[in-house]
């Protein structure tokens, strides 16, 4: 008897901790971020242009561990997923006229007083009353997380970029908004970003060997900060073969 409920105690952690781990994998749209308590959320693939002017990916397509798509302006996106969460972003032909790439995640208002975003140290409940303010939170960031009530949620490393939590109720539409955004050279460059189905992250990503961090562009507001947390990824050179 007295084995029989450490067995089910223990089933039962085993099996928390197996719900809590929320499942990321690549779809068609971008990173599908399957969380049973957070429902299915997707961050949706590098846009690339001007302000005002982004534009998204098309033509996704996928070969193994690497996905494939092209944008209008002539650019195209290789991303390998390298593992442990880390996806490569090999960026090819882009002109001169894109200035900038950005990320972005739609989260609905069912999240508003029961979950938490989190933007490098700056914590805060999504909001059940809209506040007046459509700008929630924004800095210069490298971490993004989301954490349900019950210890549920994922969460986002970048090399560098600007960070902005919105709520859309200021437009007349019931969905909260995240997004990252940074500069991007003309022609080829590579980025790295981290998701992965744990608010809590995982173990640092370190560069390749022979890359060197890529300095912040000159938009972002303030300068990453010289103790910016370990999770925060950097390395804009391919990897040594």
């Amino acid at each position: 008897m007295c084995r029989h409920g450490w067995f089910v105690a223990l089933s039962a952690i085993f099996f928390a901790s197996f719900v809590l781990a929320s499942e990321v994998k690549m779809s068609p749209e971008g990173w599908e971020i399957d969380s049973g308590e957070l429902g299915k959320l997707t961050i949706a693939y590098p846009q690339i242009g001007m302000s005002g002017k982004m534009l998204p990916a098309r033509d996704v397509t996928f070969r193994g561990k690497t996905t494939l798509m092209s944008y209008d302006n002539g650019a195209t996106l290789r991303i390998v997923d390298e593992g442990d969460g880390v996806y490569l972003c090999h960026f090819q032909n882009v002109p001169e006229s894109a200035r900038s790439f950005r990320m972005e995640l739609r989260l609905p208002m069912s999240l508003a007083s029961n979950a938490k975003w989190k933007i490098d140290d700056h914590e805060r409940s999504f909001p059940a009353e809209y506040g007046g303010s459509p700008a929630l939170h924004q800095q210069d960031a490298k971490r993004f997380s989301v954490t349900g009530r019950g210890g549920d949620g994922f969460s986002v490393a970048i090399e560098y970029g600007f960070m902005r939590m919105q709520d859309n109720r200021e437009w007349k539409n019931n969905s909260f908004l995240w997004y990252t955004t940074s500069g991007i050279p003309a022609g080829e460059s590579y980025r790295r970003v981290r998701i992965v189905g744990s608010p809590d992250g995982a173990a640092a990503v370190h560069p390749p060997q022979a890359a060197q961090a890529a300095p912040a562009p000159p938009q972002l507001q303030q300068k990453a900060s010289a103790d910016a947390p370990a999770f925060a990824i950097s390395g804009a050179t391919p990897p040594v073969q």
